[in-house]
């Protein structure tokens, strides 16, 4: 399980791909 930092930061880079 990702933190939410983590998680928060994954879901930015796919939101910009």
């Amino acid at each position: 399980i990702l933190n939410m930092k983590e998680k928060s930061v994954l879901g930015l880079q796919l939101e910009e791909k």
